[in-house]
């Protein structure tokens, strides 16, 4: 029975040390060594992920324990709080700091449509915005994993930190921290986007040391 090559998933893998030979719905694709040092994001497109494999503990999202790599969006963490509006509304002030450097930069807001992450997460790449910081913050009450590691041109093992949001949260990852692309959870979902334009290229790409295994959701 003859079975048509474009039903067929990764079947072959030729490895020369700089590239790999793969095939994947029945058709070759080169795939790359995930970057160890930081290259612009999509130089690299597929990646193998590293052999290695560790669990990553994914803790509740606090202001505290995401200080080292940004600010929680949520009124806990605003600097003051004040009646506005005759008292109708109450204003939850300055919640995170939007940083926009480099030539011709400012802020923009965006939305980003977000499919949801199923079964079993791993991650194994890394991404940072060098000259802004990037807010997410969920239009429809969705939860979502956040995978941070500190900045640096070397990724340090010993920051990666995983954060589960409960739904009410939003980050801001700080001008050159290390991050995952967004981790929805459940359902697909909007989300708010306060991040940089500017000339220079502001976004980069870093190989993690193992595959970190997030658990299923």
């Amino acid at each position: 029975m003859n079975t048509p090559l474009r039903n067929l998933l990764t079947v072959c893998v030729l490895s020369t040390g700089l590239a790999s030979l793969a095939w994947a719905d029945g058709q070759p694709v080169l795939t790359k060594p995930i970057p160890k040092t930081p290259m612009a994001c999509g130089v690299y497109g597929l990646t193998v992920e590293p052999a290695a494999r560790v669990p990553l503990k994914v803790e509740p999202l606090t202001k505290a324990a995401f200080a080292p790599y940004g600010d929680v969006i949520e009124p806990a963490s605003a600097s003051k709080t004040y009646p506005i509006n005759n008292g109708e509304t109450m204003r939850y002030h300055d919640m995170a700091a939007i940083q926009a450097n480099g030539s011709n930069a400012r802020p923009i807001v965006s939305i980003f449509e977000s499919k949801p992450v199923r079964g079993s997460i791993n991650v194994h790449l890394l991404e940072r915005h060098p000259y802004g910081s990037q807010a997410f913050v969920p239009l429809d009450g969705q939860t979502f994993l956040v995978v941070v590691a500190a900045p640096g041109d070397k990724l340090d093992p010993s920051t990666i930190k995983a954060f589960i949001t409960d739904g009410k949260q939003g980050v801001n990852y700080h001008a050159g921290v290390w991050h995952h692309p967004v981790l929805t959870l459940g359902k697909t979902t909007n989300y708010l986007i306060v991040d940089r334009s500017g000339d220079e290229p502001n976004c980069q790409e870093i190989g993690m040391p193992k595959t970190y295994m997030l658990g299923r959701y």
